[in-house]
């Protein structure tokens, strides 16, 4: 019989692959532009 640690082991490596795969996708991913009007050049 497998034991717990066989068992949780790649699972364990399967979740921390899909936790840094999101994560350097998002840390990728270009900003989309921003509608608060930060970008706004309202003359002086």
């Amino acid at each position: 019989m497998y034991s717990r640690y066989a068992i949780m082991f790649p699972l364990t490596l399967v979740l921390m692959m899909a936790l840094i795969t999101f994560w350097i996708n998002q840390t990728v991913q270009e900003q989309g532009p921003r509608i608060d009007g930060s970008n706004r050049h309202d003359p002086d």
